[in-house]
């Protein structure tokens, strides 16, 4: 009686591992045969090579995007999905309250909103918007399939339409992994209220400018630090953080080839699947090889027959903390240009797994949301962000789009100054000797000392 249980429970045991086997090899993604699609008028052949990247190529712009959402979505929908839920401040849907915290600093960002604003400063016949939609299209293409990513099954939930408003909100979230001020910025103001002048000073460097940078921001323990980071580290337990970097240059000059070298070292957080996604497009008359952000269109590092360019962060100061006197009379009110105005304000529901939903007010003042709600707040203290995300010229999309085409120093200026935020550095050759460095981003003018 007891071997023939153990017999059966084995065929179950059998049966349910050969089902799950069979279930998991059909989510892997088809690299060979053909597909036809209603959404495109033109053949578009893709080349896997051993590594597994794709090599697309099309006689249509627009067939070769169509091509790279559908590929990238057919490996990395699910993150492109998580992508898309940091922008919008939606992870505890799917994920429950310890992403709660997390969801609260993003809604009170607000990179959503920022995405949305700026989509209303691109024509939208433009050929970057153009390819952008074409993108996503292919992405929606894999979507209606139904053959979705195993995670989408095991969370038990279908990803939404994107949009690209999503990609260019996206940039925001870039630019909080490289920023420093959301620490630094309110942690040296609590340090400067804790110590006294002279040990203030024994942590400073002075530079050539007479300005004061802090030398170890580790020296002092302060509870502060600790709250200040729990949001940021809730987010990174989920997806990879991008952080740090490093990259030059060449002149052909200075090689045995004589042809320019560039040489660039992303510090990007370790990650299955990795932060990057590799492609290649190939269209009459243009030709890009690069390193994608699931769920944005265009590489942010790569190369073209002529061009190569890379990124690193540049470390200025494009986030500021404001400390924000509040009208005590009316708390809706806020001091700004020696004036009390209003302070504005909309409610944000968070929905949250196996838990009642969650309601904030987020309060924004002239210079920008304010983080009384967050774990970024200090008690007793009404702090805003000024940001160069939030600037109505910052439109890094466009950036990223014009990158590759630039077959000039001129061409790669006008590419970098369409964005605001992330504050990057543009290392970029060409293959006939240019050579240039030029920094992204809109940078707020201070006064001395500060």
């Amino acid at each position: 009686m007891t071997k023939k249980i153990s017999m059966i429970l084995g065929a179950i045991v059998l049966t349910l591992a050969l089902v799950i086997i069979l279930l998991l090899r059909s989510k892997v993604p088809s690299y060979s045969g053909e597909k036809t699609f209603s959404q495109i008028d033109h053949p578009v052949s893709t080349y896997f090579d051993r590594y597994g990247i794709p090599h697309i190529q099309s006689q249509s712009v627009r067939e070769a995007y169509f091509a790279l959402g559908y590929h990238m979505a057919s490996e990395r929908l699910f993150q492109m999905d998580l992508y898309r839920r940091l922008v919008q401040g939606r992870l505890s849907e799917i994920i429950g309250k310890k992403a709660l915290d997390s969801d609260i600093l993003l809604r009170t960002l607000g990179f959503k909103r920022m995405g949305e604003n700026m989509m209303k400063n691109i024509p939208p016949n433009s050929e970057m918007m153009k390819s952008a939609e074409a993108y996503l299209e292919g992405v929606h293409a894999f979507i209606d399939e139904g053959n979705l990513p195993i995670e989408f099954l095991l969370l038990n939930y279908k990803p939404e339409r994107f949009s690209v408003s999503d990609m260019i909100g996206l940039t925001g979230y870039m630019a909080l992994t490289f920023t420093e001020g959301i620490n630094q910025d309110i942690f040296l103001s609590e340090l400067q209220e804790k110590l006294p002048e002279q040990k203030l000073e024994s942590l400073r460097i002075k530079d050539k400018s007479d300005r004061f940078y802090f030398q170890d921001q580790q020296v002092v323990h302060l509870e502060t630090l600790k709250r200040v980071n729990k949001a940021i580290e809730g987010i990174s337990e989920i997806v990879p953080i991008l952080h740090g970097s490093n990259s030059w240059v060449l002149s052909g000059k200075r090689t045995k080839s004589g042809y320019p070298i560039l040489a660039n070292d992303p510090h990007i957080g370790v990650s299955n699947p990795h932060i990057f996604y590799e492609a290649h497009l190939k269209v009459p008359g243009f030709e890009v090889y690069g390193l994608h952000i699931p769920l944005m269109a265009f590489p942010v590092i790569g190369h073209t027959r002529e061009t190569a360019w890379a990124v690193t962060m540049c470390e200025v100061d494009d986030f500021n903390v404001y400390l924000e006197k509040i009208n005590p009379d009316n708390p809706d009110e806020v001091m700004f240009n020696n004036e009390w105005v209003p302070i504005m304000s909309r409610e944000e529901i968070i929905k949250v797994k196996d838990s009642d939903p969650q309601k904030i007010i987020v309060r924004e003042t002239p210079h920008g949301p304010l983080l009384d709600n967050t774990e970024k707040g200090v008690t007793d203290k009404r702090l805003s962000v000024s940001w160069s995300v939030y600037h109505p010229e910052n439109n890094a999309l466009t950036s990223l789009y014009g990158l590759p085409r630039a077959k000039t120093v001129e061409e790669l200026k006008t590419a970098v100054s369409h964005a605001g935020a992330p504050g990057l550095n543009i290392s970029w050759i060409h293959k006939r000797g240019d050579i240039a460095w030029w920094m992204l981003g809109k940078f707020p003018k201070l006064p001395d000392g500060v």
